[in-house]
């Protein structure tokens, strides 16, 4: 079990001391300091349902009811129940904490990889129902997503880490009371129940407002270009326990070359061979300006290496190359590459 050191405690204590030679008693306050050690909070199951909304949320809970015709949906979440407008929801995981992968088009999509177009028409607390193109019924436990729209909307600049593996955006967070305002309401959120909160105001996201550019040298003549928010093979990702639907996926040997913009101060980012991929073997190098900023072995299995390294607004050069095995498994995930202008 992990523990993190939450804070020094001052104790003092009032003794007299006798001088031996002048018999003078002296009174000294000797001070201690005692550490409280807690258990760092253990994520819950990844199972059970996810609410996915249009900003890029993901909350727990279970979904009960659906009123078509106030196209509005009913979700239970830790004994509250809410009415959600279809409108803010982007889709469901079934599965656990998962965004699903981009290329998911509208409808149900099951754990066996079938897919069915349309919309939902009815829920029940295990079966979701379907009235067109025809009759249809999906039990929860085989679906792995229901996706509702593939429109996205603003993210707003506050992101929480919650135990239950939510993911909430809000423009605030005030951990006096908890309380957080959504697109679907105001929601609570005990201390104990925080894992995390990121500021990403001053933040952009590395490959999606950036140009870049590619260049590629295969190791016997196979290789596979450079993806961004989408696996080789198309399964959704994790990161330490939370979904992601911002990375880049990079085959060795590749070389990605990204212009930074003013005021670009600091590059982090996740870095872990895919998941699904064995036997990887690489060296990821990062540079700028001919200088090597960042250099480390990633390997199937290991634990993401954790990257924050400051930069400038010049080229920033990503560099995924042959470990000690060739090409094979060598699928490089950078999750959530972020620019902030903050040091």
């Amino acid at each position: 079990m992990k523990y993190t050191l939450l804070k020094m405690k001052k104790i003092s204590y009032p003794v007299n001391l006798v001088n031996p030679i002048k018999k003078i008693s002296t009174s000294l306050l000797l001070t201690f300091f005692t550490f409280n050690l807690l258990a760092e909070p253990s994520l819950a199951s990844n199972s059970g349902e996810f609410l996915i909304l249009k900003n890029g949320s993901v909350i727990k809970g279970k979904t009960t009811k659906l009123d078509s015709k106030k196209s509005e949906l009913l979700f239970s979440r830790q004994g509250t129940e809410l009415t959600i407008p279809l409108k803010f929801i982007q889709a469901i995981s079934f599965q656990g904490s998962y965004y699903p992968s981009k290329d998911l088009a509208v409808g149900f999509h099951l754990s066996n990889s079938k897919s069915y177009e349309g919309q939902p028409s009815y829920f029940t607390s295990t079966m979701i129902g379907r009235s067109k193109p025809s009759k249809m019924r999906f039990k929860k436990n085989v679906l792995d997503f229901l996706i509702l729209s593939n429109e996205q909307s603003t993210q707003p600049i506050i992101k929480v880490y919650t135990v239950s593996r939510e993911i909430i955006f809000c423009n605030s967070f005030n951990e006096a009371d908890g309380k957080v305002q959504t697109p679907i309401g105001q929601l609570s959120l005990h201390n104990s129940q925080v894992i995390k909160v990121e500021d990403l105001s001053g933040v952009s996201r590395l490959g999606e407002s950036h140009s870049f550019q590619t260049s590629a040298q295969p190791f016997l003549n196979s290789i596979i270009e450079p993806q961004l928010n989408k696996t080789f093979g198309g399964q959704p990702l994790q990161v330490n326990g939370f979904p992601t639907k911002h990375f880049i996926s990079l085959h060795t040997r590749t070389e990605m070359r990204f212009q930074l913009p003013p005021k670009s101060k600091r590059f982090t980012a996740s870095a872990f061979i895919d998941p699904q991929a064995i036997n990887g073997d690489l060296n990821l190098i990062i540079s700028q300006n001919a200088k090597e900023l960042y250099k480390a072995k990633i390997t199937s299995g290991q634990a993401p290496q954790e990257i924050n390294i400051p930069v400038k607004a010049s080229e920033l050069k990503i560099t995924a190359d042959f470990g000690k095995r060739g090409s094979a498994g060598d699928f490089l995930i950078l999750a959530n590459p972020q620019i902030s202008e903050a040091n």
